[in-house]
């Protein structure tokens, strides 16, 4: 379900056509009004993309658990062949976790048929959290999401975050995750901010904006903030180099400009790792940073205490383990300055794309077999 996205539409049905096939796509229209998206829609549903129009009212979007749980016992009642659904939103990019983070269709897919059998309800755990101006560093994090398989599906929220199996009471825990495109520019949050609480307060009166408590609080802060403190809110975090994501984007012909905003990539000259992911996350002093190449297995075999422990691994040093000077596999250190004048290099200016939209956005693919 999805309404007025028009930064993301494209390439998320590029990225899962990719993967699944164009008509193993479905996507709810709640109600766009703007050309572009129209534009989209069609020229996909020529191509085989399922596309509805009719949930285009706001209960529709808040009962969009229920819409879509509806859809798809739909499919179970009619006996239609597929594997597993995927509820999905459109800022989420399905993706293999591993040893490292992979983008293969090959494996993904392989991946996808080992499952096969389990009828638990099943967890897509591990999100990778976008930085602003940056396609290629991503922060970690674990907000589960959902998937299905065939005729399985007993329950589903409205943020797909808590499945429930019609078949088992348990949950399995996937390898899968998923790259989140949430943050945006800040000139976009903060134009999003004014449109929400120009409702319940005067955006102008800073000093009532400070007393302020009602709906949308968590927007206040953005008005007294500048922009470079607002990208400082993601560099202080451990992220992940995750540049095989962007390039797949750029095969499947989407502009990262578009997707991204105004960014830099990563020269090739950047240090490779031997055992896993590169990390980065800043030293104490806040002007370097430390790279380490990260292996999940050998950070719990390292360290006692995490080998019981229910956080998962990767989370616990973004989040922990470098504030406590783990013992980890450093690559090298260099400053913020030296980092950014050695290894990046700018991308092609393009026209920017502003993207609208102003609700939450749904889509879910449905996956079988073609033979």
């Amino acid at each position: 379900m999805q309404k007025n996205e028009t930064k993301l539409l494209e390439p998320w049905i590029k990225y899962y056509g990719y993967f699944f096939g164009f008509e193993n796509l479905y996507i709810l229209d709640n109600g766009s009004n703007e050309n572009v998206v129209f534009e989209v829609l069609e020229k996909y549903k020529k191509a085989g993309v399922n596309v509805y129009y009719e949930y285009n009212k706001k209960e529709d979007f808040d009962k969009k658990g229920d819409i879509i749980s509806d859809i798809i016992h739909g499919w179970d009642s009619n006996n239609e062949p597929y594997d597993y659904v995927i509820p999905i939103d459109c800022d989420e990019f399905v993706v293999l976790c591993e040893e490292k983070i992979e983008v293969s269709r090959e494996k993904l897919n392989s991946y996808l048929d080992s499952l096969k059998g389990i009828q638990d309800a099943f967890i897509i755990k591990k999100l990778f959290l976008n930085i602003p101006d940056d396609a290629e560093f991503f922060t970690p994090a674990v907000v589960p999401k959902s998937m299905f398989a065939r005729d399985t599906l007993g329950h589903l929220d409205h943020g797909f975050h808590h499945p429930k199996s019609s078949k088992s009471d348990g949950t399995h825990v996937t390898n899968l995750g998923y790259m989140h495109l949430h943050n945006k520019q800040f000139s976009e949050v903060l134009q999003a901010a004014k449109e929400k609480l120009i409702y319940y307060i005067d955006i102008e009166d800073k000093n009532n904006l400070k007393e302020y408590t009602g709906p949308g609080l968590h927007l206040v802060e953005y008005f007294f903030m500048t922009e470079l403190e607002y990208k400082n809110k993601f560099i202080n975090k451990a992220s992940i180099f995750i540049p095989e994501f962007s390039f797949l984007l750029e095969v499947l012909g989407v502009s990262l400009y578009s997707v991204f905003g105004s960014h830099q990539k990563y020269k090739k000259t950047l240090p490779q790792t031997n055992k896993g992911m590169l990390v980065r996350y800043l030293d104490t002093n806040k002007i370097s940073y430390d790279f380490i190449d990260f292996n999940e297995k050998e950070y719990i075999s390292n360290h006692e205490d995490l080998k019981n422990a229910p956080i998962d691994p990767l989370i616990h040093f973004s989040e922990h383990g470098y504030k406590e000077f783990r013992k980890v596999n450093k690559i090298f250190s260099c400053s913020i300055k030296e980092f950014n004048e050695i290894y990046k290099e700018n991308l092609p200016i393009e026209a920017e794309v502003i993207n609208k939209n102003k609700h939450e956005i749904l889509y879910f693919s449905k996956t079988h077999d073609t033979e």
